[in-house]
């Protein structure tokens, strides 16, 4: 077990069992002394492994590594039987051009989440239904083991069933018995009897086709990915961080988080520090949640008013309604000026000019109840099943009480202080928090209609209300959304960190353009954390390759050395000239005043990235299958086998029998 961390400051401590060398030993694949990979940190060896292999029958021990340790790891390999060896950590700094950082991320997402964080997925048409909802340990469970089939019956209740049916001995009724003795089905009774047991399916390709919420980093708006792996990453400190609307996750100091900086580890967003068990934070911070509808951002109200989209083109966007604009564009004081609205200049109505006509109609009361009766009951097209609704219920009855309200608090907003001609009834605790208090007239207060409209803005404006007006009101629970509209990620300050000590934590990948997903409501990224042109300016370092190669002329992704048909001089200057251009051209918008974020769309695949990945064994082996392959881009190649021999001492049986294994690969 991981030892929890002891000493201020050392929020990304891994504890006793980690080992963080003094001076990190460093490689250079590319030897022009600026490529480099270097060893950060490890947690674990092969020892890690074996015990973790055998802690299920209570084998684990502190004997040093034998040949039956050794014996076991190459059975595990040969079986692939991975999950022992998602137990151990290791943390690289990598140091490579662009080009070679991108065929190296493996889209890795949620690095140190507890098993009962829930994961966010949605259907066809965005919404995210209970019944969807997963926790990342659930998950686990669904890719190891798969799901129990519908038809697969209780052990209890299959021995009840064929003890039963023994005792009949075969007699006319003996099923009818069982049915009833043990709650199955004569179907399912019949397939057990005749050997053929149920069990558990495989859900891997179910797991990997259910859509994952993730957040479009360039519009700020969700969408949808999928979910690639699930991998167990071994017990791990970890801290709960509670947010302002009641939002909660617990994960590691390390794992990271979209802040309204930007992308931070939780350590680096809150400025964790740890003394004993614990945890405080030294810096504000907020991070950014799912579920403001896009109509509800004033921000991005005003943008589509700068594009002069008209209301219904609005509504298309946000997936609502046309009154639903109209109600938002008031309540963001956006709405269409009359200039606006009026018709262009020179144009001409095709009924102006033309008058209209009345036809006499004289309805007889005969006529009038025929009428009625057609328009009437199920008949009329506002029918909605003979009851009113609770919420229409609730409206009428806290319009019905307004009076007495208003009379209460003397006319007088409750907020402002203010005395407005226009007043509304407001309920105190929300009648999502609790409906049991939704037609109490002690839980209604008076506000001006400019204060009650901020206040519903959102679900933080209603608790800060609540607490002002009465501190011992608790309010607890999420305020519901509206199904099927398009969704802005919008910043949520954090309150509380807590250290919860050491737990089992879980790895996902996902396949997608965008590497997060939604974890608790709270928008989380992957284990790679690299250097940021929206923070930093970029540095001028940039690989030229000491030799240029041919395409390969049967594999599209593949390429060959030079068969001395390639100018070398030629291609080089062809290079540098166009590196050149393009990071004077990155300077050239900085000094205009171009935001980085911005700036940096022009520089080129060849500039040079830091970046920090965290793999565990079974991952890292797996990279090296993947890019240590004749397949792989050569740069990468050299990238892998640097980090391959800076691991392989930390696991040589490991190591050792992977290879061997591989050897005729």
């Amino acid at each position: 077990m991981l030892a929890r961390p002891t000493s201020p400051g050392r929020a990304l401590s891994w504890g006793a069992m980690t080992v963080t060398p003094a001076h990190p030993p460093t490689l250079y694949p590319l030897g022009d002394g600026l490529g480099s990979v270097s060893l950060v940190q490890h947690v674990g060896d092969d020892k890690m492994i074996t015990n973790a292999a055998r802690v299920s029958f209570g084998g684990d021990s502190d004997t040093p590594l034998n040949q039956k340790d050794e014996k076991l790891i190459r059975y595990l390999l040969r079986h692939q039987h991975g999950s022992p060896f998602e137990h151990n950590l290791i943390t690289f700094k990598i140091v490579c051009p662009i080009f070679v950082d991108r065929q190296m991320v493996r889209h890795r997402i949620g690095t140190c989440l507890t098993g009962d964080t829930v994961v966010t997925f949605v259907n066809i048409n965005g919404e995210a239904l209970p019944r969807l909802r997963k926790t990342v340990s659930e998950l686990y469970r669904m890719w190891t083991e798969g799901e129990v089939h519908t038809m697969t019956a209780r052990p209890e209740q299959v021995a009840t069933a064929l003890r039963v049916l023994q005792e009949e001995g075969g007699r006319y009724g003996g099923i009818a018995k069982a049915v009833r003795a043990s709650g199955l089905s004569r179907n399912t009774i019949q397939r057990y009897v005749g050997g053929s047991i149920v069990g558990h399916r495989s859900s891997r390709k179910r797991l990997q086709n259910m859509r994952l919420r993730v957040l479009n980093e360039a519009t700020g708006l969700f969408t949808t990915g999928h979910v690639a792996e699930v991998m167990y990453q071994g017990e791990q400190p970890v801290y709960r961080v509670t947010l302002a609307d009641g939002k909660g996750l617990t994960m590691t100091a390390h794992h990271r988080v979209l802040t309204s900086r930007g992308w931070q580890t939780l350590g680096e967003a809150v400025g964790l520090e740890v003394q004993g068990n614990t945890a405080t934070m030294s810096r504000e911070a907020f991070l950014m949640v799912n579920g403001l509808e896009v109509y509800r951002d004033r921000e991005w109200m005003a943008d589509q008013r700068a594009q002069r989209k008209s209301i219904q083109q609005m509504a298309d966007e946000a997936g609502c309604s046309y009154h639903t604009i109209r109600k938002w564009l008031k309540v963001h004081g956006l709405q269409f000026s009359p200039e606006e609205t009026r018709f262009p200049e020179g144009f001409r109505p095709w009924n102006k000019g033309k008058g209209g006509y009345r036809a006499p109609r004289v309805l007889t009361e005969e006529h009038r109840m025929a009428i009625r009766a057609a328009r009437s009951g199920e008949r009329s097209n506002f029918w909605k099943g003979g009851i009113s609704s609770e919420r229409a219920n609730i409206n009428r009855w806290t319009w019905e009480q307004s009076r007495r309200v208003h009379e209460k608090f003397h006319f007088t907003c409750q907020n402002c202080g203010e005395r407005k001609p226009e007043l509304h009834a407001h309920h105190v605790v929300p009648v999502w928090a609790d409906r049991s208090l939704a037609l109490k007239f002690d839980n209604l207060v008076t506000l001006c209609g400019d204060c009650h409209r901020n206040i519903h803005r959102s679900q933080e404006n209603e608790l800060a209300f609540a607490q002002r007006f009465d501190p011992d009101i608790v309010i607890s629970g999420e305020r519901p959304k509206p199904r099927g509209r398009k969704l802005k990620a919008h910043p949520t300050k954090v309150v509380k960190v807590e250290y919860l000590g050491i737990q089992p934590t879980y790895d996902l990948e996902v396949a997608g353009d965008w590497h997060n997903f939604v974890a608790n409501g709270i928008v989380v990224h992957n284990s790679k954390n690299e250097i940021s042109g929206r923070y930093v300016e970029m540095q001028e370092r940039n690989f030229t390759p000491p030799s240029f190669r041919k395409q390969a002329p049967s594999n599209r992704q593949a390429s060959v050395e030079d068969d001395g048909t390639l100018d070398q001089a030629e291609a080089a200057r062809v290079w540098e000239e166009a590196w050149r251009h393009a990071f004077g051209a990155y300077q050239e918008l900085l000094h205009l005043g171009v935001t980085r974020e911005q700036a940096r769309g022009v520089l080129p695949l060849s500039l040079y990235t830091e970046s920090y990945y965290t793999f565990n064994v079974r991952s890292l082996l797996h990279f090296l299958e993947l890019r240590d392959h004749e397949g792989a881009q050569y740069e990468t190649r050299l990238f892998a086998r640097a980090m391959a021999q800076l691991a392989e001492p930390l696991f040589p049986v490991t190591f050792r029998e992977w290879r061997a294994l591989h050897a005729g690969d």
